[in-house]
């Protein structure tokens, strides 16, 4: 075991007393964190330790040693068996598990459809994993430690880290297999966020998991450890949990946001957090939705890509970076049929399935071939044509109709390529 502290300090280093530090591990199998920064080794291999506090985050990584194997004797050889038939290749069973329908890009790993259900790679843990309890997977989102998806029914379930009540199940017990939901709900549409879970069941939104910053939208900023309507009436069609914040769209394309509101994300003109939803300011009528860590982007029903909130690397796409409290046209002369926010870039994909990325670059994650920011929309390299696109915190990744492909960030193995190298152009999810 080893113990940790952590401090929050305002913008000029002053130390603020009295401020909740949450802890998190992204491996708990591999390392645990109590609420006092207590960490305890549990399995070998390495997990990254975080702490938050004031809508701020530190994190470092630790690995835990395998202890000495124990000497036993050599047994004397077993006779060797009567020949048969050989056995089937690794890659065939490797072949199985890749993404045939989507890949989505979370924190430090990367989720995917395959042909009996999810599959996860990255988290620090070699392969693609296969996820108990997702057969006949139909919709997949992938949040900074957890996912979550729709099966048969609209049953949603989800798995990873649970330290918030982000699974939904009642508990907060964190999960390597799917868990349902809890409740009777028949969703539409799910989204898993940094610590946080929304879903769309019959027109109306509900969250669940951390919520001391009001992203769960129900007046309050507890967390829920099973799924709460938000404030509000209104029929939906999309909702995106993002960082802290959350933001939804109805069927004639009003969008609301509520949550972390410090960075201008939640697009109504002012940078101040929102425990109920709050309409975004002008006139668009948006059709689709994607929450990022502190900024949010919509596209309307033409097409039409606007961003808002943080802009520090450029993630708005406006060709500055000002922050933007309300909604701002991205410089471009693209129209787009699905967009993706990250933590501080964004993605997104035209009609032909070029994709184009904005934002910041530092490991790649734009996929241009360069690590330079950029404050306007670039066009990926390689001469794809995506079918999908997800942006993750510090990766991206996208399907083509015929596999899967990431980029960026890779120190945790989340893009699924045999390496922690990162990448600055797509690379295939091989798994190996």
């Amino acid at each position: 075991t080893a113990s940790w502290s952590a401090v929050a300090r305002d913008p000029k280093g002053k130390e603020l007393a009295d401020r909740a530090i949450s802890w998190t591990s992204s491996a708990p199998q591999v390392a645990s964190v109590n609420a006092s920064g207590t960490i305890t080794g549990v399995s070998p291999g390495t997990a990254e330790i975080r702490a938050d506090a004031e809508g701020k985050s530190a994190s470092e990584r630790v690995t835990v040693a395998a202890a000495p194997a124990p000497v036993t004797p050599t047994p004397a050889p077993a006779p060797a068996p009567a020949p048969g038939p050989p056995a089937a290749p690794p890659a065939a069973a490797s072949a199985a598990l890749l993404p045939r329908r989507s890949a989505e890009a979370g924190g430090g790993l990367s989720c995917g459809i395959a042909q009996s259900g999810a599959v996860c790679w990255g988290g620090a843990r070699e392969g693609l994993i296969a996820v108990d309890g997702t057969a006949g997977i139909s919709q997949l989102s992938v949040g900074r430690t957890h996912a979550c998806g729709l099966v048969s029914g609209g049953r949603a379930v989800c798995w990873g880290d649970n330290k918030g009540g982000q699974l939904g199940d009642g508990s907060l017990t964190s999960s390597a297999s799917a868990v349902a939901v809890a409740g009777e709900l028949s969703f539409s549409m799910i989204s898993a966020g940094a610590g946080h879970t929304c879903g769309i069941a019959g027109g109306k939104v509900y969250c669940w998991g951390r919520g001391k910053d009001g992203q769960l939208g129900d007046g309050s900023a507890n967390d829920r450890k099973k799924p709460v309507p938000i404030k509000g009436g209104g029929s939906f069609i999309a909702v995106s949990a993002g960082g802290n914040h959350t933001c939804a769209v109805t069927a004639s394309g009003k969008a609301y946001c509520w949550g972390d509101g410090f960075s201008g994300q939640l697009g109504f003109g002012a940078q101040e957090r929102q425990i109920e939803p709050v309409d975004v300011s002008g006139d668009q009528k948006f059709s689709r939705i994607a929450a990022g860590g502190k900024h949010t982007c919509g596209l309307t029903t033409g097409g039409k890509a606007f961003c808002w909130g943080a802009n520090d690397v450029g993630q708005v796409g406006d060709g500055s970076k000002s922050d933007r409290p309300s909604p701002t046209a991205v410089t471009t002369g693209q129209t787009f049929t699905e967009i993706s926010a990250g933590g501080n870039h964004t993605c997104a994909l035209t009609s032909g399935g070029e994709a184009f990325c904005w934002g910041e670059n530092g490991a790649g994650q734009l996929g241009d071939g360069s690590k330079v920011d950029r404050n306007k929309p670039v066009a990926v390299s390689g001469g794809f044509s995506f079918t999908s696109i997800s942006a993750g915190e510090g990766h991206s990744c996208g399907m083509t109709r015929t596999e899967a492909v990431c980029w960026g960030r890779n120190d945790r193995g989340q893009l699924g390529d045999g390496s922690t190298t990162p990448r600055g152009t797509p690379a295939p999810v091989r798994g190996e």
